[in-house]
């Protein structure tokens, strides 16, 4: 008998125990979230309570066992059935755009509408970067700010070390350790929670679908005007020009974001990489921005390298009816192929539009359809254009007659996703080469100099992106036209919340305290109306944000229930796009 009561003892207090799944310890929480759907981004996926203790989450588990952290001064906070996800990245954010129109107090305010606890901003100028450090220095941050600047700036301040704040390197552990108080907001100051990271360097390897200027393996589709025959767009700079900075990101320890959009640029990332004899142990982390159109062989290659892409399935969204004309039906399919990176298990982003952009590609109001909008590079000129031959010209997928017309021929998967393992690298251009594309060049290079204030032309429209919106068309990948693009690269709601998440904080090495809900991390939650898991598919869009939360303390809707002062209200859109801000 007194066995069997032990044997009844021992089972209760593992029952009570487990009512708490993780905790830290007992003390009292500032704040108890219950009765909601917690999706944590780790392991347990799903929980119903959570707690906070001084902007960290403290528990996760059970209502019963969390309850256990219930103090006097304990907040007591009933979801009512909401779901709490961890702060969202807006990793391709205007942010500086949106601050330059409506300043950062309102910017900050509309970013975390939107659920966005952190924004990158990918070409950070001089200017800008003063600016973020005097709003940082100020206490005025309340988002968690990135800020990355392009290669030309990186370059030309190497020898004067005049940057406003200093590179986080990437050798460790100082890569994966909190921004550093000298630009994180003093924790006393109870309503700002921001900070502020020069996080690594941009460089462009290729142009962009809008204007065709994607460098492919082989020609497009459909000929572009105005290029010339069997036209597969063109690197923006020589293979050895683009060697050597990434040599020099390598050796002065700086992350670096490299926008590829076509397959044969990210052939040249990946020969690059290897001749750098850079290996996934080293946690270099290079993230190739875009990944558009990566070829399933390319990403056991990046695996290998440690390599991480970062997709853009809202293009097929805006522009995926006209991919079909200008790739095929079968390029158009396997752009942004984020099933095959899952069952890979490559880390990846999902929301990032390109680097180089047409000067008058904006987001896309209700008026404007996907089909019909202009894109004009005046990056990329005509004359400086030249044709190029590659070895796998008897691969092509299409032939063009004498017009210039193309014609599809028959092709398979197959010769499209070749095995990285078993397919020779492509010749590359050399200095020599590309004489020709000098004066291109030199445009480029001018197009990513710093500049004190945008252009008008870049601050035409100013842009919030809406994240669930990304979440769609990561699971729904539909186009414009409601045709279905890339059905079996389509992925789960889990996986599209984690792109906005926890993956997009390994890709700037903050994994270690951000983008999960578990004791240690930190709060930055943000409420939904429902929970996205348990929606069909098609419904994913119509999630609203009902609350965003920094380090535990809420920025969106204010403690107050109120905007700040004069804030620009900004409509969600009905389908294409997402908060615009009017001049």
């Amino acid at each position: 008998m007194l066995y069997r009561l032990f044997g009844i003892w021992i089972g209760l207090t593992l029952l009570f125990a487990a009512g708490c799944d993780q905790f830290e310890d007992t003390v009292a929480a500032d704040t108890i979230y219950i009765n909601g759907h917690i999706l944590t981004m780790s392991n347990p996926t799903h929980v119903r309570a959570m707690s906070i203790k001084d902007g960290k989450v403290q528990a996760v588990g059970t209502r019963a066992g969390v309850l256990r952290h219930k103090g006097e001064q304990t907040r007591v906070i009933d979801l009512q059935g909401k779901t709490v996800v961890p702060g969202w990245y807006a990793v391709d954010s205007d942010f500086m755009q949106v601050v330059n129109r409506v300043g950062l107090e309102q910017a900050q305010y509309l970013f975390a509408q939107a659920g966005y606890t952190t924004v990158v901003e990918q070409q950070a100028s001089i200017a800008m970067l003063e600016q973020l450090r005097t709003a940082a220095d100020g206490n005025q941050l309340s988002l968690d700010v990135i800020a990355l600047v392009p290669f030309a700036t990186f370059h030309s301040t190497l020898s004067q070390q005049n940057l406003p704040l200093p590179f986080r390197k990437t050798s460790a552990p100082q890569a994966q350790a909190p921004p550093s108080k000298a630009t994180t907001p003093a924790a006393s100051n109870a309503t700002v929670t921001g900070s502020l990271t020069l996080a690594g360097v941009t460089l462009a390897v290729d142009g962009n679908m809008e204007n065709q200027t994607a460098w492919m393996a082989i020609p497009y589709a459909t000929q572009p005007p105005d290029r010339p025959p069997r036209w597969q767009g063109q690197p923006a700079m020589p293979y050895s020009e683009f060697r050597h900075a990434y040599q020099l990101a390598i050796e002065q320890a700086v992350q670096l974001f490299i926008h590829a959009m076509g397959d044969a640029a990210i052939d040249a990332v990946i020969q690059a990489s290897d001749d750098l004899a850079i290996t996934v142990e080293q946690q270099r982390r290079s993230v190739i921005l875009s990944s558009r159109y990566a070829r399933i062989g390319q990403l056991d290659q990046y695996k290998r390298l440690g390599l991480l892409p970062c997709f853009d399935t809202l293009h097929i969204v805006k522009h995926g009816d006209s991919d079909i004309t200008w790739l095929g039906q079968l390029r158009a399919e396997t752009q942004s192929p984020l099933r095959s990176a899952t069952t890979r298990h490559l880390t990846f982003a999902n929301q990032c539009a390109p680097l180089i952009r047409p000067v008058n590609d904006g987001p896309i109001t209700a008026t404007q359809s996907p089909e019909t909008s202009e894109s004009t590079d005046t990056r990329l000129t005509d004359e400086a254009i030249t044709s190029r031959e590659t070895s796998d010209n008897s691969q092509a997928v299409v032939s063009h007659d004498e017009t210039g017309s193309s014609q599809e021929t028959e092709t398979t998967a197959q010769s499209l996703a070749d095995d990285a393992e078993t397919e020779p690298k492509r010749a590359l251009p050399t200095s020599s080469q590309t004489e020709s594309s000098q004066a291109e060049n030199a445009q480029l290079k001018h197009s990513q100099q710093e500049s004190s204030q945008p252009t008008p032309s870049q601050t035409a429209t100013a842009s919030v992106p809406n994240a669930m919106l990304s979440v769609w068309s990561a699971v729904n990948r539909m186009t414009a036209q409601k045709t279905l693009l890339g059905e079996t690269e389509r992925i789960s709601a889990l996986d599209a919340l984690q792109a906005l998440s926890r993956h997009a904080a390994y890709l700037f090495f903050e994994e270690k305290y951000k983008g999960r809900l578990v004791p240690g991390m930190q709060a930055d939650m943000v409420i939904l109306s429902t929970n996205p898991l348990s929606l069909p598919a098609g419904a994913l869009r119509e999630v609203t944000v009902i609350e965003t939360l920094k380090a535990g303390r809420p920025l969106y809707p204010t403690p107050q229930g109120t905007a700040p002062a004069d804030i620009k209200h900004i409509p969600t859109a009905p389908y294409l796009y997402d908060h615009q801000v009017s001049p």
